[in-house]
């Protein structure tokens, strides 16, 4: 009777269970249909109350909101979320599951970006490196987990980019080293996994890997023709056609950012993506189009 006593005390063991689902609501967030995501989630936790999967994509929600809308009185209402999140996988998740620690950096560095579009500079150089620490330890712990390459390989291309005059005392402060050819073949190894294996960020990655090559590497043919290698419907995915008109913007191909963005509307169940009014308002006067003021000032 006293170790039933015990095990009824003991809190109930959580899982990291990317199923059917899942996958579905974090199609939904990337397709900004946010909405449509809560509600699928709140069903997921009502028949999975322990799956701790269901906080990563509730996590990009977050994320994607405040960098999109860059509102301050938002980030004030759903900042305390992330150690909510903590909190629940610290209670709930299993340490021996290699999604532990790489859930929580994916929220560390989510965060860190927040922070860092909201002048938090200190806060964001904290959550980073605890980012960095937590991934390498689950890179230690678990060295064939695929998910770690995805994020370590950004953290060392964004070090390795860094001059040769900074990098030595950032490293020496952080404790992060790395190059950006190493960084690449990390982010290379995770695309060459997922085009033979089921990966929830199969996408993000090939998106990351692209920019990296039109940003970093100064290759924007090749960033391009990335990009390209996957068809996508631009009429019910404005965040994907706003990454590609910004991405064929910085390729010098105006024409095909207005024909990316332009007769696009998306309803009510979509995030406000107002970024893309600008985005196709700047191509239209490079192109010297009368019509160059009316995105601007939907903008606006």
């Amino acid at each position: 009777m006293f170790t039933t006593g015990l095990n009824a005390c003991k809190p109930a063991s959580g899982n990291y269970d990317f199923n059917k689902d899942v996958l579905r609501a974090y199609n939904l967030v990337i397709d900004l249909r946010f909405n449509e995501a809560y509600t699928l989630l709140n069903q997921i936790k009502k028949a999975e109350p322990y799956n701790l999967a269901t906080l990563i994509v509730e996590d990009y929600i977050d994320f994607l909101a405040l960098m999109i809308s860059e509102d301050k009185t938002l980030f004030r209402k759903l900042e305390a979320n992330k150690d909510i999140r903590f909190s629940k996988i610290d209670k709930y998740g299993p340490a021996s599951d290699p999604y532990h620690l790489f859930i929580k950096a994916e929220i560390n560095m989510h965060w860190a970006a927040i922070d860092f579009r909201f002048g938090n500079y200190i806060s964001c150089a904290t959550g980073a490196i605890k980012a960095y620490k937590q991934l390498v330890r689950n890179n230690e712990k678990f060295p064939g987990f695929t998910p770690n390459m995805k994020n370590l390989g950004l953290i060392h291309v964004l070090v390795g980019s860094i001059p040769t005059a900074f990098k030595s005392g950032f490293s020496f402060f952080t404790g992060i080293d790395a190059s950006i050819d190493f960084g690449m073949r990390e982010l290379n190894s995770v695309i060459k996994y997922a085009e033979n294996k089921p990966f929830i960020f199969k996408e993000e990655t090939r998106i990351l890997h692209a920019f990296i090559q039109l940003h970093i590497n100064n290759e924007p043919e090749l960033a391009w023709e990335l990009l390209n290698k996957e068809k996508i419907d631009f009429d019910s995915q404005p965040l994907l056609a706003f990454i590609y008109a910004n991405a064929a913007h910085h390729c010098k191909k105006n024409d095909a950012c207005i024909n990316i963005l332009e007769n696009r509307t998306y309803p009510n169940k979509y995030f406000a993506l107002p970024l893309s009014y600008l985005t196709l308002g700047r191509a239209k006067l490079n192109r010297l189009d009368k019509d160059a003021n009316i995105p601007i000032e939907k903008f606006l």
